[in-house]
């Protein structure tokens, strides 16, 4: 048990990750409003929508920025789902522009 640990309580603890968590909420909703935005700006200049080797960098930069306890498989997978899903919100928003 670390000195952090033993000074908190459990409510302490919980409060803290409630906290984080309405955080992480908050930003991923943002990020997602930033892919819709580059899935208008790709449909623009005619680019798909897809691009492999930006989601490739993306994985590669924010392994590079963990510096732990996150396991970078966990943080691999997570990221795999950010991305996924916001390939899917372009997707849905881009069948949505051509009504």
């Amino acid at each position: 048990m670390t000195v952090l640990t033993q000074e908190k309580s459990l409510d302490q603890c919980r409060g803290g990750i409630d906290a984080i968590d309405a955080t992480l909420v908050h930003l991923l909703n943002l990020r997602v409003r930033y892919a819709l935005d580059a899935g208008r700006v790709k449909r623009s200049q005619g680019a798909a929508l897809h691009a492999p080797g930006r989601e490739a960098d993306i994985l590669t930069r924010i392994q590079g920025m963990n510096g732990g306890p996150l396991r970078p498989e966990t943080l691999a997978a997570i990221y795999e789902l950010i991305l996924h899903d916001s390939l899917q919100v372009q997707e849905s928003d881009a069948c949505g522009a051509g009504r």
